[in-house]
């Protein structure tokens, strides 16, 4: 048996005649040429602004688009066809989906509740598989310190965020994320532990904020059972 390993002219040239190069030129000239006509059917949209059903068509044409551009087998009129067809069922979901918002919801799914009333929705976290840290991170690009200045926070259907605050004077106590974790080394307190003075410290699970008099056991988190706590700003 014949052994290819490691064969360069294989791996570079492969076993196709040097003609075929310039056949993969022109495919890739007709389909790019066609994809690009076609595609603005669909109407403009912004690239930080991908749903769903956006990501979805990008990996269906992605494999009808370069499919036919280089293997022989594949005729080129297939991958049109292919191409024509998703497009085509991308506008008509579009099309129900702005004329139905049931429909709608199902396609693009709904905006994300990950911050409410200055703690974590913990279900909204664990719905878009966002962690805290990403979340202190988006909260910090809008000016944000602590999760108490924030009212409503909404991760969308873009995965970009969406942060309503509170008003100056309905400020409250709130898990502290400026500076970055990663820069500071936050002083944490564990639950069985004494409070050295009275306090408001903050659960760095769910970020809920409690009072403690000087001299009592820290328990666990009253709202999420978490044990470990972070001083609040």
């Amino acid at each position: 048996m014949e052994d290819y390993s490691f064969d360069l002219s294989r791996m570079f040239l492969g076993d196709m005649p040097f003609l075929f190069y310039t056949e993969i030129a022109l495919r890739t000239t007709i389909l790019y040429t066609y994809t690009l006509a076609i595609v603005r059917f669909l109407g403009k949209r912004s690239a930080g602004e991908l749903t769903v059903l956006d990501v979805v068509i990008i990996v269906a044409l992605g494999s009808a688009v370069g499919d036919p551009m280089f293997y022989p087998d594949i005729p080129i009129l297939q991958g049109l066809l292919v191409i024509t067809l998703v497009v085509g069922l991308q506008r008509v979901a579009l099309y129900w989906a702005n004329r139905n918002g049931d429909f709608d919801r199902l396609l693009k799914g709904r905006p994300a509740l990950v911050v409410q009333d200055g703690v974590f929705n913990l279900d909204g976290l664990y719905h878009v598989g966002i962690s805290q840290r990403e979340i202190f991170q988006m909260a910090r690009q809008f000016g944000y310190r602590n999760l108490g200045q924030i009212q409503r926070m909404y991760i969308e259907t873009d995965d970009k965020p969406s942060i309503y605050g509170f008003k100056p004077d309905q400020v409250r106590p709130g898990l502290q994320f400026e500076p970055p974790w990663e820069l500071n080394n936050r002083n944490t307190i564990e639950a069985g532990s004494f409070a050295k003075e009275r306090t408001i410290i903050a659960c760095i699970n769910c970020g809920q904020p409690v009072e403690f008099d000087k001299g009592s056991r820290i328990s666990p988190c009253p709202r999420c059972q978490g044990t470990t706590w972070s001083s609040v700003d």
